[in-house]
């Protein structure tokens, strides 16, 4: 869930801002009416990897493991992209 505040409303409840961030809600700050900045919680570059590397799979239908095809692991597919 995501919240809009003017920077003026922001500054006084930064703290609270904070604590609501670390309990998942994201708050986004305006100035003079244009979004400028977003208090929310932190996700780990891995993390937004890993959903990124599930939406691609389930959108491109990627198979791992193929019939008739040799046996091919999550490691062996990232050592490949690495090159």
């Amino acid at each position: 869930m995501m919240k809009t505040l003017s920077i003026g409303e922001a500054k006084p409840s930064l703290c609270d801002l904070v604590e609501k961030a670390r309990h998942g809600r994201t708050h986004i700050i305006t100035v003079r009416g244009h979004a400028c900045a977003q208090i929310g919680p932190v996700v780990s570059e891995a993390r937004k990897l890993t959903d990124e590397w599930r939406k691609r799979v389930t959108a491109e239908k990627v198979r791992l493991n193929r019939p008739g095809l040799p046996k091919v692991t999550i490691k062996e597919l990232i050592e490949r992209g690495r090159k």
